[in-house]
């Protein structure tokens, strides 16, 4: 862990510690480190109490600068601006030296080096939010993302490269079935300084550029084409296996899968991919799709400035038609939008989705 000690935004000196999972931990040992050494570079030794009690987290820096709502980013100087000056409350108080007020603030900024991968597509949290989906994981097949704070941190270059060509082709998968778009880039603002103002102690021979070419021919890996049957009349077991299939395929929650499968059983995603039972809007939307003569298999709920819109994914009576109703590697899929509040203003067509919480969220 990187440690950028400021006063009035300028730093006046760095430290590095070892990382811990407790991250006040970080503020004891530095005090404790001011016995022995002037690491806060005040001209004078002894017990410090650094004045914090809240740290915060802004593009994955961790400051106990009084930030607020806004954002805490790097100047061309090196210096940190804090673009909201926030609740003084929360902000540190003055340092002591052995009880001693020295009449002066701390700022501190913590981040880790490296570098983080963008995945291309977007995640979102219970509440509905949506932001960048950075990687976390891998397993076989599957991509564990979230947000940048929580994204898998690659201290070097050459440990980012040996990554991705040992999950190259988990990551080719991602590509083609789901459309992910692969990017590299620094884990923070500060590390970003550092690194391209040669801050950063970089021995290796692995250049960005190499790092970007082999994520751009991860990126344009086409799918293998594999002549797929579509049945030729849309019978009942057909149509219910279809829908099974797209379930599976939108990874929604196992339950829900199962009972749709064994009693027919339709879930709503609403509030960011929490699945309810269908409520009285929903089952109009629900009919009218059937009226139709599709067969719905799930509903997500929008609360938008046109209204609530109840999204119905259904398969529709013409086999031929399947291919073209599935999610694409975009996230747009068929569907029927019932709009509660003004019905007049429903409509079938292509709306874009992303999978989150077990169920679906629209995005457009």
């Amino acid at each position: 862990m990187i440690v950028k000690i400021t006063r009035d935004g300028s730093v006046v000196n760095t430290i590095k510690l070892k990382e811990n999972k407790d991250v006040f931990s970080y503020i004891t040992i530095m005090e404790v480190m001011q016995e022995k050494e002037d690491i806060l570079c005040i001209g004078e030794l002894g017990r410090a109490n650094l004045g914090t009690t809240t740290l915060s987290n802004r593009n994955n820096m961790t400051t106990n600068l009084a930030v607020g709502n806004g954002t805490l980013s790097v100047s061309e100087d090196g210096s940190f601006i804090c673009e909201d000056t926030g609740n003084s409350e929360v902000a540190a108080k003055n340092l002591t030296i052995n009880g001693e007020d020295m009449g002066l603030k701390v700022g501190l900024v913590l981040y880790k080096e490296g570098f983080v991968l963008n995945t291309g597509k977007t995640g979102s949290n219970l509440f509905g939010i949506t932001y960048p989906a950075y990687l976390s994981n891998i397993t076989t097949r599957k991509i564990k993302s979230s947000t940048k704070s929580g994204a898998k941190v690659f201290s070097t270059k050459k440990a980012l490269v040996a990554y991705i060509e040992k999950h190259k082709r988990t990551m080719e998968y991602t590509v083609t079935e789901y459309g992910y778009n692969w990017s590299v880039e620094y884990n923070c603002p500060a590390f970003e300084y550092d690194y391209k103002n040669k801050k950063h102690k970089d021995i290796e021979k692995i250049n960005t550029e190499e790092i970007e070419t082999l994520l751009a021919q991860i990126n344009s890996t086409e799918a293998e084409k594999e002549e797929e049957v579509i049945p030729e009349k849309a019978t009942v077991e057909n149509v219910k296996a279809e829908a099974l299939f797209r379930m599976q395929k939108l990874n929604l929650y196992n339950n829900a899968i199962k009972a749709y499968r064994e009693n027919g059983k339709i879930f709503m995603s609403e509030f960011g991919g929490i699945l309810y039972d269908l409520n009285e809007e929903a089952k109009k939307a629900v009919e009218k799709v059937q009226a139709d003569g599709y067969t719905p298999y799930h509903i997500v709920v929008s609360h938008t400035t046109i209204g609530d819109l109840y999204s119905v994914l259904y398969v529709s009576d013409n086999t031929e038609n399947w291919l073209g109703e599935r999610m694409d590697k975009n996230g747009d899929i068929v569907s029927y939008a019932y709009n509660a509040s003004d019905p007049f203003l429903s409509e079938y067509g292509y709306s874009q989705y992303i999978c989150v919480n077990g169920g679906l969220q629209r995005t457009a």
